[in-house]
């Protein structure tokens, strides 16, 4: 696995490169790998919810993510349904107002954004 040439081509280019979770089963699987390929950390917590044994995004946390991926699931499948849908609550994103996000939801984004505004709204944000 190589990502020296790529990790040059992003530096030059001034892009960050992220390795998003995906079927590890606890955030402490990722840390040598994310360590030794100096890569940062994308946090999906649908991923976590659904394929690791780890559901709970706090634990996530730990590994300082610096890109996030937001969408609703059942937590039986990745759905990427909106976040109005599905279960969990989103009061991990507290303290993570510098992160950037990607809404990762299949068809129109606006339920997610209303969703967002209003959580925002609703904590003071």
């Amino acid at each position: 696995f190589c990502v020296g040439g790529v990790k040059a081509e992003a530096q030059a280019l001034g892009v960050a490169l992220f390795l998003e979770n995906t079927h590890e089963p606890a955030p402490g699987a990722l840390v040598e790998l994310l360590e030794a390929l100096g890569l940062g950390f994308c946090f999906d917590p649908a991923h976590a919810r659904v394929f690791s044994a780890t559901p709970d995004p706090f634990s996530w946390l730990a590994l300082r993510p610096g890109h996030l991926h937001l969408n609703g699931t059942d937590g039986v499948y990745d759905r990427h349904w909106n976040l109005d849908r599905g279960e969990g609550d989103l009061a991990w994103l507290e303290g993570l107002e510098g992160v950037p996000w990607v809404l990762e939801v299949r068809g129109d984004p606006e339920p997610s954004l209303r969703f967002l505004a209003d959580r925002l709204l609703t904590a003071g944000g």
